[in-house]
């Protein structure tokens, strides 16, 4: 599991360094993803729930602002993704976005929550 672990973490911080310098451009971002499909699976959401769940409870409101947007971006990428499993890939995309969504609520976020 730690193996597991590992390899989703050093994973994950790479394709979030990469949606945020590219701005989520499909061309940059999806080569990581097609190289790491091994990666996308049922286990992968259940660990993306655990480390976003835990990481935002280490941030400052502004940093758990940025990490859901970037989380979000990577719902959106991950839901179009053309290679994979393409229910998998919608999985990890709704956790994705109800992550993101545990950030934006109405009571830290009230005009992003509004807008959303």
């Amino acid at each position: 599991m730690s193996d597991n672990h590992d390899n989703y973490t050093e994973f994950f911080k790479k394709l979030l360094e990469k949606i945020d310098s590219s701005q989520g451009n499909e061309e940059e971002v999806y080569p990581i993803l097609e190289s790491n499909q091994h990666l996308l699976n049922e286990k992968f959401s259940h660990w993306l729930n655990q480390w976003t769940r835990y990481k935002i409870t280490q941030l400052s409101s502004s940093d758990q602002k940025d990490l859901a947007i970037l989380i979000s971006r990577f719902g959106n990428l991950i839901r179009e993704f053309p290679l994979g499993n393409s229910r998998e890939n919608k999985e990890i995309a709704i956790k994705s976005h109800q992550l993101a969504v545990t950030v934006f609520n109405r009571e830290n976020h009230p005009k992003d929550w509004a807008v959303n």
